[in-house]
Formats: structure tokens, sequence, C-alpha cells
């Protein structure tokens, strides 16, 4: 949007209100650049409000499954957390979603966060982890809340970034 409102335009010297046109050009170009940076900075912040929710539930989920009922330590569930989350968001929510719709990302969703878990399950504890218990667990309950989060992602963010494809099973 900004390199096509930049545009470049001929004064002549000899006219008398040339410089009061350059002027008048210059002040709108920084007027167009400050726009473009403003621009970025909302796309930025636009996916800060739903990696923080998405933070949140899967905290939440690990903190009473992992945490709570099979006894891992506050930071094995805090590292998991946040692994999770940004893989699961960059892979499922951005990708996936945009192209495949809702039910092939919650279903890429739970596949990663059964093998995020289960990984890095066997990575912080002492002990093995079996596949099925706790990874099959908050796996199946996060998946269900990323139904919702989906659901929520899609009228938040922009239609340009989502490709406006048609959505499966909303």
């Amino acid at each position: 949007m900004c390199d096509r409102l930049e545009t470049k335009v001929k004064v002549s010297k000899s006219e008398p209100s040339s410089s009061y046109n350059v002027l008048r050009i210059v002040k709108h170009k920084y007027f167009v650049i400050g726009q473009c940076r403003k621009k970025r900075r909302v796309i930025k912040l636009k996916h800060f409000a739903p990696l923080l929710i998405k933070f949140i539930m899967v905290f939440a989920v690990l903190y009473v499954v992992a945490g709570l009922f099979y006894e891992w330590s506050f930071s094995s569930v805090l590292w998991t957390s946040i692994v999770l989350t940004v893989v699961a968001y960059l892979i499922g929510d951005l990708w996936i979603l945009s192209t495949a719709g809702n039910v092939m990302a919650t279903l890429i969703d739970f596949i990663l966060g059964l093998s995020i878990l289960w990984i890095l399950g066997n990575v912080f504890l002492d002990r093995a982890v079996s596949m099925v218990r706790e990874p099959m667990i908050s796996a199946l309950i996060i998946a269900a809340g990323e139904w919702l989060f989906h659901k929520y992602l899609v009228e938040r963010l922009d239609r340009h970034e989502m490709k406006s494809r048609p959505m499966l099973g909303k």
C-alpha cells in the first residue's frame, strides 16, 4: 500500500511556487512513510493478543493436567507451553488454518500438541512419558480449545492474511 501511494512528481524550477510544491510533496511522503510504519506496528500487535490467548489456554491445560495430576514441574509446564504455543500458532493457525480450514487446523494442532508434549515430556522428566496418558489427555483438551480459538482467529485477522478461502467446518 505504501509503495503505491508514493509517486514521483516533476516540478520545474522555473515556476515561482516550485519550492512550495516540493515542500508539500516532501511532507506528504513523510506522512505516507509514517503511515507505513504505523501499519507495520498494527500488524505486529495484531498477533500479540491471539498468541497471548493461546498461551494462556495451553498453559492452563498443561498446568492442570500435567502439573497437578502427573506432577510435572512448573518450569517444564512453562517451557512446554511456550514451545507448543509458538509452533502451533505458526504452523497450525497461520499456515494450515488459512489454507485448509478449521477442521484440518484443529487436527494438525492435535498432532503437534501430542508429539511436542510427548517429546518435551521425555526431555524434561526423569521418567519415560507414555504417549497415552498426559500428552493424549492434554492434546485432546487443547484441540477442543483450538476449535473455538480458530473461530476467534478467523474473525480477528484480516481476510488478506487468511487468503479469503472458505473455511471447512465453520
